[in-house]
C-alpha cells in the first residue's frame, strides 16, 4: 500500500493532530520517510501545515475529508482524467490522491 495513502487515511480515520514522529510510530516506518512524503503531498496540495505549541501538525485539505465524498467522486474522476497538461500536475497528484483514498 502506497505510503501516502496510509499517511491520508491514518490521519482521517483517527481525526487527530498528528506529529510526523506519531504518524511514524503508528505506521511502524521511519520519520524520515513519513516527513518525506508529507512534505511532498504538502506541496501538492493535498495536506497543509499548522504549528501548535511549537509542533507542526500536517492535515488533509478540506477536499479529503469525508463530507460529500460520494457527491464529488464522479466529478473529481472526470477532471482527473482530463488533466494532461504538466502545469496542472499539482491538481492531478491531489485528485488521483483523493480517489485512492474513496473509490471503493
Amino acid at each position: 500500500m502506497d505510503i501516502k495513502y496510509r499517511i491520508l487515511k491514518l490521519i482521517l480515520e483517527t481525526g487527530e493532530d498528528l506529529s510526523i514522529r506519531e504518524i511514524a510510530r503508528r505506521l511502524d516506518v521511519s520519520v524520515n520517510k513519513v516527513h518525506y512524503h508529507v512534505q511532498a503531498m504538502e506541496k501538492q496540495g493535498a495536506m497543509y501545515s499548522e504549528t501548535l505549541n511549537g509542533q507542526k501538525y500536517y492535515l488533509p485539505q478540506p477536499l479529503f475529508r469525508y463530507q460529500h465524498i460520494q457527491e464529488s467522486l464522479e466529478l473529481i474522476r472526470q477532471l482527473s482524467a482530463k488533466i494532461t497538461d504538466g502545469d496542472h500536475k499539482k491538481l492531478a497528484n491531489s485528485l488521483t490522491l483523493f480517489i485512492q483514498l474513496y473509490d471503493p
